[in-house]
């Protein structure tokens, strides 16, 4: 994200022409800002149920945490922030 935020300071101040590839990169800041934010969220009530959950508790919810790590896992496989338009599962 911080090359996005350069390109912002750049652009703000006029300073010069960018290649076409960083041109499309700045086109889609506000959709990579959002996935950027779902993710994080994702992330975080992910963390707060592994590390809260007493060990029973997690065993109770063990098939569906197994099955959301292997969503996550199909997702570092298949996707990536050059994908055009939105993704889809």
């Amino acid at each position: 994200m911080a090359i996005l935020k350069q390109i912002r300071i750049l652009k703000t101040f006029k300073a010069g022409d960018f290649p076409p590839s960083l041109e499309e990169l700045h086109s889609r800041d506000d959709q990579l800002f959002v996935w950027v934010q779902a993710l994080h969220h994702v992330v975080s009530c992910y963390n707060e149920i592994v590390t809260k959950c007493l060990p029973v508790e997690l065993a109770l919810i063990e098939e569906e945490m197994d099955f959301i790590d292997s969503l996550i896992e199909k997702g570092i496989q298949k996707y990536d922030w050059n994908m055009p338009g939105k993704v889809q599962s």
